[in-house]
């Protein structure tokens, strides 16, 4: 009888043992640091336009309104106008998207089990490009200028 030479795998449950020798990274601390990067990166984007905020105008403008026992801090209605209507939506609504997408490639990476997965596997991008084309060429836009 030949003897076949068998490829030495690890034990379920254990990990390969260069995988072990990694650091472990606590989960607290990497959704800690994921939620920091988020606040600064939503602080960033409200602060930064062609009107000159600065930072602490759009935290004062913030904490004004958020919290009920405010002290009269002082804001220009103007200042709270940009922040309150023109940027904190925009910031808002694209943290909101790119979480939506993340969302959606983590399902996609999830059900194919393939971490390169993307919406081109099953034609959602082409259905999703087809949809926004018919919506623009037959106007459904809801804004009217």
């Amino acid at each position: 009888m030949k003897m076949v030479a068998r490829k030495a795998t690890p034990a379920r449950g254990r990990a390969p043992a260069a995988l072990a020798a990694l650091p472990r990274v606590r989960a607290g601390r990497a959704i800690a640091v994921a939620t920091a990067v988020l606040i600064a990166a939503l602080l960033a984007g409200v602060a930064i336009g062609p009107a000159g905020l600065s930072l602490p105008i759009v935290i004062r403008t913030l904490l004004t309104e958020l919290l009920p026992w405010h002290p009269a801090l002082g804001v220009p209605t103007i200042d709270a106008d940009i922040v309150w209507q023109l940027r904190l939506p925009r910031v808002l609504l694209g943290a909101l998207v790119g979480a939506m997408l993340a969302g959606g490639g983590a399902a996609y990476q999830g059900v194919f089990r393939n971490p390169l997965a993307d919406p081109y596997l099953l034609g959602v991008a082409a259905g999703g490009g087809l949809g926004a084309t018919i919506v623009i060429v037959a106007g459904g836009s809801s804004a009217r200028r």
